[in-house]
């Protein structure tokens, strides 16, 4: 309780509207940081998936992302912008908070997700899925990839991915005043049936720049998490927080090329596959995975 107050206290949220639940009303919340690079890609798929409403806080970002979202959303009222001003990497209270809101807004549908994450139906797009859904609760599977060009991502950049779903997976849920969302998105508490079918094109890494950032800010804000509420921290936050830049190079060079790099998390079980995700309608739409 100490820390949801924490995170409520640190959260400006924006007016939202306030309506009862609708039914087959989506809305997709997250928690981003120094993702100018991919965020707005990532926005433009949700709302081609059929999203109807993003609820999105930027927590302390230094690189453009918070001017990004407020430029987006003044000129699109489906995209919500907040100020998260908690450093602490308490993710459950911030997307649980999100989703309650989301919630207030009408949503039926809940799509927690980060800024570096494209999800995906088979078939159909994502909101066709869940519209036609009976579930309460359904899960993605989760799918590493890095681009194999310099610089920021387009819809043409070419990445290579691991088709073997890392674990955990990531969650969709029904929304309810009292959901639950577990940190990282991998679970959610919530009544109703279970079901699985969903994917997500996960690029959790862009280029070695991004790769030391992430880590070492990632590794920070768990840590501070850690001490507050007195839990193990994440074994790969600290080990690729500790990583000098010449090591991070090779490790990059390593990902880009379909190789393991499980010191920062980037399993690479395989079989790897060249993809360009940032293009699919739904799942594989295009037929590139095996």
């Amino acid at each position: 309780w100490s820390v949801l107050r924490r995170v409520v206290s640190g959260m400006a949220l924006p007016d939202l509207p306030r309506s009862r639940r609708k039914a087959g009303a989506i809305w997709a919340v997250s928690v981003v940081r120094d993702e100018a690079d991919i965020v707005e890609l990532v926005i433009d798929h949700l709302l081609a998936q059929g999203v109807d409403g993003i609820l999105i806080a930027d927590n302390r970002s230094v690189d453009g992302t918070r001017e990004l979202l407020r430029q987006r959303a003044s000129g699109d009222p489906r995209v919500h912008v907040a100020i998260d001003a908690e450093p602490a990497h308490h993710q459950s209270e911030k997307i649980s908070w999100l989703a309650h809101h989301a919630w207030r807004a009408g949503a039926d549908w809940v799509v927690p997700f980060d800024g570096d994450e494209f999800m995906f139906a088979e078939g159909q797009s994502l909101g066709e899925h869940l519209r036609a859904s009976d579930a309460g609760m359904i899960y993605a599977s989760f799918h590493h990839m890095v681009p194999t060009q310099v610089g920021p991502p387009t819809r043409e950049t070419t990445f290579v991915m691991d088709t073997a779903p890392a674990f955990p997976g990531k969650v969709v849920l029904r929304s309810h005043p009292l959901a639950v969302v577990a940190s990282g998105n991998h679970e959610a508490f919530r009544t109703g049936p279970v079901r699985v079918g969903l994917h997500v094109a996960h690029a959790i890494y862009r280029s070695p720049v991004q790769v030391a950032r992430k880590l070492r800010q990632g590794a920070a804000a768990e840590s501070l998490a850690a001490e507050r509420i007195h839990i193990k921290r994440g074994e790969h936050w600290i080990s690729g927080a500790a990583l000098g830049d010449q090591q991070i190079e090779k490790i990059w060079h390593r990902m880009v090329t379909g190789r393991p790099a499980p010191e920062v998390g980037f399993p690479a079980v395989g079989p790897m596959a060249n993809v360009k995700p940032l293009q699919w309608t739904s799942w594989n739409s295009s037929g590139e995975l095996p």
